[in-house]
């Protein structure tokens, strides 16, 4: 018996993959094409070792690490497969602690803020509510969503 995906984790999934993507065009881009003329005169001209020019610049690997599994878990999404459910779920809730401490972090950061003549309005606009919706309203939503038990049904 072939299992039935819904729309919602279609939808969530190609999200994740597509976000995975993203990131990993992001940090490749940013950091290889801009290094990369300077990365390749150092390795054929120089004396040093491969492994010193490599980390002299930089390159993003946690950023590449973190993209590719974000691809690898969407595409397991897509096939329905339960651990990577259980895997994104676990993902969201360390990502829902870092966005409590982003928030905090941000909260205490607001007697700096009125130093420098900064409203409370503003403080709440700039700072505040994109801190709470990116880190937190996020990852609260999805743990929802894969927690929902018509959602775990498809996943068994």
């Amino acid at each position: 018996m072939e299992k039935k995906r819904s729309v919602g984790v279609t939808i969530l999934a190609s999200v994740v993959v597509s976000s995975g993507i993203g990131n990993l065009l992001i940090s490749i881009k940013s950091e290889l094409l801009e290094a990369f003329p300077n990365f390749l005169r150092n390795l054929l001209f120089s004396s040093t070792s491969f492994i010193d020019i490599f980390l002299n610049y930089r390159l993003n690997i946690l950023a590449v690490i973190f993209s590719s599994i974000f691809i690898i878990l969407g595409i397991s999404i897509f096939i329905l497969k339960e651990i990577a459910r259980k895997i994104f779920i676990f993902l969201q809730i360390l990502a829902l602690l870092i966005g409590i401490s982003s928030v905090l972090f941000v909260l205490c950061w607001y007697p700096e803020a009125k130093h420098h003549e900064m409203t409370t309005m503003t403080f709440i606009l700039t700072q505040l509510l994109p801190t709470i919706w990116k880190f937190c309203l996020f990852p609260i939503t999805y743990i929802y969503f894969f927690s929902r038990p018509k959602v775990r049904e498809q996943f068994k």
